[in-house]
């Protein structure tokens, strides 16, 4: 069986971007969780950029949920910083 890499890079190579950031969290915190969450933060971040609208559309059932709400409003203000600084000024 071949051995997992524990850099970011190899990490990334073998899994993707996504899955492969969610690893090197996993193995750099130890805990497990951050396989999954690491992902769907980026994720959320990436859509957020893509479209203000479907973010929004997303992130709206999340807010009574205290710690969840906090991710993903900075996921969201993440992926509206990255859309200014690309340019895609709108509304999606």
């Amino acid at each position: 069986m071949a051995r997992v890499p524990t850099k970011l890079g190899p990490l990334m190579k073998r899994f993707g971007i996504l899955k492969g950031s969610g690893e090197f969290a996993a193995k750099q915190t130890g805990i497990k969780a951050m396989k999954t969450v690491v992902p769907l933060f980026l994720g959320l971040a990436a859509i957020s950029a893509a479209s203000p609208r479907t973010s929004a559309a997303l992130t709206a059932p999340l807010a009574t949920i205290p710690v969840v709400n906090g991710a993903a409003a900075a996921a969201t203000g993440i992926g509206s910083s990255l859309r200014t600084r690309l340019g895609l000024n709108g509304t999606g």
